[in-house]
Formats: structure tokens, C-alpha cells, sequence
């Protein structure tokens, strides 16, 4: 059998020509048909590679959603309506490179981003959704406890919570961000988007002695609040320790383990003015004075100043606010100020 050359830069020649002139009876029985099958490999090759140039989303769905109507959607295309079938998959051309389309069945949602190139693109809608608030508690505490978080949620991302009748809403400040009292991170770190309603004192009369944990604003939190919380709720939240310095001007860092509890200045501006180092790291939801504004009545009232859980360095008398404004300042524990919670799952 011939060697054949597979030139690196191949170009089309015009000057194959059939064989009957020069070798007819070849021609017919071997050489023709040989090429003419050559020709139609080709096209049956280019007619694949043509095909191929789209953007196709294979779509897989959890078991229970069988039979469910799905719909995807993204820029540039109508809102594809379908059902998922027996197989549990489905497959959905999309026009566009470089862009997200949303996947929703059973009130869950998947996202998947197309690339550059042409090609097929995987999304998986199963019983967690992308969408925080679509979950329960019990589904968020899973994919927490397995470290799957930032794969699902990001900073920011939302939840609403009626605590006593009063609805207040949730964001995700952080992943693996606090220590778990038992060992390890907790998977996610939540706190209040705005203010509670009320304004609350730290203490009753100017002092911070025995700091955070020894204040009237953290009984209230752990015996007052708590319970209230949905029952759901509570069956998720870990405890965490976290560090506050002991009050009085001590420089002294407790760690206590903890179920709710205020932020400290480090972890809202990244950097000490008015409390002790070493009371934790910033969270990334704090990026500037703008993250750092919060409103009363969950966001309905105006902007006003809310406690952290710091001591004043500087005095006996008060502790660390962020102010109205954003900015780091403190104030005498007697005075009502905002509350902003937190928690970990």
C-alpha cells in the first residue's frame, strides 16, 4: 500500500479529474467510486463540524422533577419552554458565547455561563438552588457542612427570617470565615442586611466591664432573641467562638463560643480606631463606608448607628458603633443604638 503525505497547509486542487480517458475499466470499478466516496466523507465531515457550531446547553434534573415544565432563559434568546422527560435531561441550543442562561424547574434554579468557543455546556437542576431564599434551612445547613457553599451562593445573596412577627432580612457576609466551637470553619457566616426595628442599649449604665459577653445586649441576644428565632432556623446554627477583648481598657482577648453575636470594628473596617487588635478578621461583605450603612426596620426606616460588640479601648464607659454614616466610632454603653445580629451555619 502507498505511503500518503498529510500536508501541514493542505489547498484545494482543481485538477483531480475522473479516470475513464486513461484507464477506464479501472475507472469504473475502482478509482471513481473510491473518490467519489473520498468527496462525500468530506462533506459529511464539514456538514458535522457546521452543525457543531452552537452553543448547547445538556441539561440534567434530580429525579422528583419528572414530568415538571422547565424553562431557560438568557440574553438574547426567548424563553425556552420544555418538560422534563423520562431520561431526566434535556438538551437546549443557546445563541450567545460569554453569557449566563438560567435553568428553573420546581421553584429551583440553575446557572452555567457559555465560554468562547462552540460547545455543549452542563448544568445539574437538583433540590438546591442558586437562589438562596429557594432553599430551606436544612438544604442551606447541608451544602454548608459539606463546604459547598461558595459553589451555590455569594457574598451578599439574600434570605428572609420573621422573627416575632418582625420580617428582617439576611445576607451572607462570608464563607469559612469563623471557627467552629467543635473544630473547623462554619461554612457560612450570616448577618442582618439592615437594623431590627428597636434600638437597644449595650448596658443599662456606662460601663463595659466584662466586655461583650458580660453586657445586657448579649443576654438579650442569647436568651430573648434566640428563642424566637423559627424553629428551622435554629436547628442549623452553629456555635462559633469569637474573640472580644474583656472591657475596662484591657487588652486582654477572650474567645467564647457564641450562637449569636454582634460584629466587632476588625471584622466591619479591617483595621482598629477605637478597639482592641485581635478581635477577628473583616468580613467581605464590608468593602467600603457604602456596605457598611444599614437602616432601621429592616431597611424601611432611616440610616442610624449600630453596635459592635468591641469595648472602647480608650474608656470604661462604652462601646465601638458604626455610625449612620459608615464610619467607626463610640459611644457610651447606655445609649440606644441599632442592632445588627449574626450567626453561623
Amino acid at each position: 500500500m502507498a505511503n500518503y503525505d498529510f500536508p501541514t497547509n493542505p489547498t484545494y486542487s482543481t485538477a483531480i479529474r475522473k479516470l475513464e480517458d486513461t484507464d477506464p475499466a479501472s475507472a469504473t470499478s475502482i478509482f471513481n467510486p473510491l473518490i467519489q466516496q473520498l468527496i462525500t466523507n468530506t462533506h459529511a465531515v464539514k456538514k458535522s463540524v457546521d452543525g457543531l457550531k452552537m452553543f448547547a446547553l445538556a441539561i440534567t434534573f434530580s429525579p422528583s422533577m419528572k414530568d415538571m415544565p422547565f424553562t431557560v432563559s438568557g440574553n438574547g434568546m426567548t424563553t425556552y419552554n420544555g418538560t422534563v422527560s423520562d431520561t431526566l435531561a434535556a438538551a437546549v441550543a443557546v445563541p450567545n458565547a460569554n453569557t449566563t442562561y438560567t435553568v428553573q424547574c420546581a421553584g429551583k434554579s440553575a446557572r452555567v455561563t457559555t465560554g468562547d468557543y462552540y460547545g455543549i455546556y452542563y448544568v445539574h437542576v437538583d433540590t438546591i438552588s442558586l437562589i438562596l431564599s429557594e432553599n430551606s434551612w436544612a438544604q442551606i445547613a447541608a451544602v454548608s457542612a459539606a463546604g459547598n457553599a461558595e459553589n451555590y451562593w455569594s457574598v451578599g445573596d439574600e434570605i428572609d427570617i420573621v422573627v416575632d412577627g418582625e420580617t428582617l432580612t439576611l445576607q451572607i457576609y462570608g464563607f469559612n470565615h469563623d471557627d467552629l466551637t467543635g473544630g473547623g470553619k462554619a461554612g457560612i457566616t450570616f448577618g442582618l442586611k439592615n437594623l431590627m426595628a428597636a434600638t437597644r442599649q449595650m448596658n443599662s449604665s456606662n460601663t463595659n466591664a466584662g466586655g461583650f459577653t458580660g453586657s445586657a445586649m448579649y443576654n438579650w441576644l442569647q436568651n430573648t432573641l434566640y428563642p424566637l428565632l423559627p424553629d428551622d432556623l435554629k436547628s442549623a446554627i452553629k456555635a462559633v467562638d469569637k474573640k472580644t477583648s474583656a472591657g475596662q481598657q484591657s487588652t486582654t482577648i477572650n474567645t467564647d463560643s457564641m450562637k449569636l453575636f454582634l460584629f466587632s470594628e476588625v471584622e466591619c473596617f479591617g483595621t482598629t480606631t477605637y478597639s482592641v487588635a485581635g478581635e477577628g478578621e473583616v468580613y467581605p461583605i464590608f468593602t467600603d463606608s457604602a456596605s457598611r450603612i444599614k437602616k432601621l426596620s429592616n431597611g424601611a426606616g432611616s440610616a442610624y448607628s449600630w453596635w459592635e460588640r468591641s469595648p472602647n479601648a480608650s474608656s470604661s464607659t462604652g462601646f465601638c458603633i458604626v455610625t449612620s454614616s459608615g464610619t467607626a466610632n463610640a459611644t457610651s454603653a447606655s445609649n440606644s443604638r441599632g442592632v445588627c445580629f449574626g450567626f453561623c451555619i
